[in-house]
C-alpha cells in the first residue's frame, strides 16, 4: 500500500498540470481568434483612411466623400470581404 500512496500525489499533480495545459490552450485559441478578428477590422479602418486621404488630396468632385466599397470581416477570415460600390450617373440628357 505504501507504493500506491506515493503514486497518488504524482497522479494528482499530473492531472492538475494537464488540466491547466488544456485551459491555457483554450484561452490561447480564443485570444488567437480575437486577434485575427481585430486585425481584419484594422484592415478595413486602414482602407477607409486611405480612401479618405486620396479624396481630400485631390480636392475634386464629388463634394462629399463616399466609401468606394463596403467591407466586412467574416468569422475566421484573415482579410475582409469587400464589395465595390459603383454609383450610376443619371446626369445625361434624354432626346
Amino acid at each position: 500500500m505504501t507504493a500506491s500512496f506515493q503514486c497518488n500525489p504524482l497522479a494528482s499533480s499530473s492531472s492538475d498540470v494537464e488540466e491547466e495545459y488544456e485551459e491555457t490552450e483554450r484561452r490561447l485559441l480564443s485570444l488567437s481568434s480575437e486577434l485575427v478578428s481585430l486585425n481584419c477590422d484594422m484592415m478595413i479602418h486602414l482602407q477607409v483612411i486611405e480612401d479618405k486621404s486620396n479624396f481630400f488630396r485631390t480636392c475634386s468632385p464629388p463634394l462629399e466623400w463616399k466609401p468606394s466599397s463596403t467591407c466586412q470581416c467574416l468569422e475566421g477570415a484573415k482579410e475582409p470581404s469587400c464589395n465595390s460600390r459603383r454609383e450610376a450617373s443619371y446626369n445625361y440628357q434624354q432626346r
